[in-house]
Parts: C-alpha cells; structure tokens; sequence
C-alpha cells in the first residue's frame, strides 16, 4: 500500500463451493510492474464479481488468448510444432501461498490440455529451485508448502532422492494420469 492506493494482485473467493483465485492482470502477460505500466483500477460489481478496468481477470481464456495463442497461431502457420515451456517462473521471487500456487498450476494445466498443448515445467535447471523440486535448502518458496522426499530412477536405472513440494507433485501426477 502506497499513497492511499493497495496495490492488489491475487484474489480468493471463497463462494461456499470451495476457494476460486483470479489473478488480475494489466495489460501485458508478464503482470504489473511499478516502473513499466500503469497500475489497474479493481472494479467491484453490484454482484460481487471483480475485474480490473479493462474488463480482464486472469484465467485459462486469458493466459490463452494473451500469452499463447498468438504463438500457437505462428506454429500452425508454418507447420511446426507447438510447445509452452517454463510456466512455473511465473510465480519467482513471491511467497504466495501454497493454495493460490495450486490454483495457478490448475488453471494452466486444464487450459493446456483443453487446447491440445504440450508443455516443458523445466523445473530441474530452474534458476530458482524451490518450486516444485526443493534443490536448495529445507524448504519450498510456496507459503504452507509440504515438502517430501521423491526418489527418481534415471534413464541409466540408477536412483536419487531429491526434495519435492508434495501438492505440486500431485498436481502433476494427477493432471499426467499418475497417482
């Protein structure tokens, strides 16, 4: 909060059906930034629904329509194929709690598979490890996040044991058809 404006980003609706997170967006697909844009305007409806004053939230439509389709489009075009790659850095630097990063994962998830997309997390060369797998330290960046042991067999046969955070795991697991 700064000069009598709070500066808001993520909202949690809990609509008695269970916890629904939106991001609101600015006008670029990488959010707002002080020093680059303007700040949005959030707008409450007499109904209770929000938006920012462009009309925009962020959900799996608008990661869609703003983030990928254009690309989707120039790989249809030329015939190539078509993959998104690194969505997880969406959330480096912040400490959101493990239940909005959960929802984030979900909303990207069954917007890339609605849309027949193949995607790359990239998380083993990740330059800030403490999303999914905990490469540095004891614990993950995500608020509330369990973190677990997970051992892997490599493509040689031999195993190692790395540090997961067990909900994003999950996700993944459940989204790749795994338990």
């Amino acid at each position: 909060m700064s000069d009598g404006y709070a500066r808001i980003d993520t909202i949690i609706l809990d609509d008695g059906k269970g916890n629904r997170t939106n991001v609101l967006p600015s006008d670029t697909p990488w959010g707002p930034f002080d020093d680059l844009e303007e700040n949005q305007v959030l707008v409450i409806n007499s109904d209770g629904t929000y938006t920012n004053e462009n009309n925009a939230y962020c959900d799996g439509d608008y990661i869609y329509d703003i983030g990928i389709k254009p690309y989707k489009e120039i790989a249809d075009k030329y015939g190539v194929g078509f993959m998104v790659n690194e969505f997880g850095m969406a959330g480096s630097g912040v400490e959101h709690d493990i239940s909005v990063v959960e929802d984030y994962h979900e909303i990207v998830l069954n917007m890339l598979e609605e849309h027949e997309i193949g995607y790359c997390y990239l998380e083993e060369a990740n330059i800030l490890p403490k999303h999914l797998m905990i490469l540095y330290g004891e614990k993950s960046q995500w608020k509330g996040a369990t973190v677990k042991e997970q051992e892997l067999t490599l493509l040689d046969g031999s195993k190692c044991s790395v540090k997961v955070c067990s909900e994003l795991l999950q996700i993944f697991r459940r989204h790749n058809g795994l338990k």
